[in-house]
């Protein structure tokens, strides 16, 4: 069935060991209560707390840096610094075109 192998799990070599079910999903953290000393004590501000995977930063990261786009599959802050990027690249483009037209005209005349 080709809906099977859509719902089939890979674990692409940049995402450090998630799957790729795992890396769209919005995670709760639950922690069990240590019912004994020797178990870890957590931070309790951590229960409850919803995570999502960013594929930009590589990391787990609090839903909320995501915005109130909870789709999408890299922080604000990854994408603030792709958009960022982008704007660089096309501005550096420009310039190229710009000096490759001085450049042309220059040895037409």
């Amino acid at each position: 069935d080709e809906n099977l192998i859509d719902m089939t799990p890979m674990i692409p070599i940049q995402n450090k060991g998630l799957c790729t079910i795992c890396d769209v999903t919005v995670w709760v953290i639950t922690i069990q209560p240590p019912t004994t000393p020797e178990e870890p004590q957590y931070d309790e501000n951590l229960y409850g707390l919803e995570i999502k995977w960013c594929k930009g930063c590589k990391n787990f990261r609090p839903w909320a840096a995501f915005g109130t786009k909870g789709k999408v599959t890299k922080c604000f802050r990854c994408r603030e610094r792709q958009r960022t990027k982008y704007k660089q690249n096309c501005e550096k483009k420009r310039k190229e075109k710009i000096k490759e037209e001085e450049t042309k005209s220059g040895t037409n005349e």
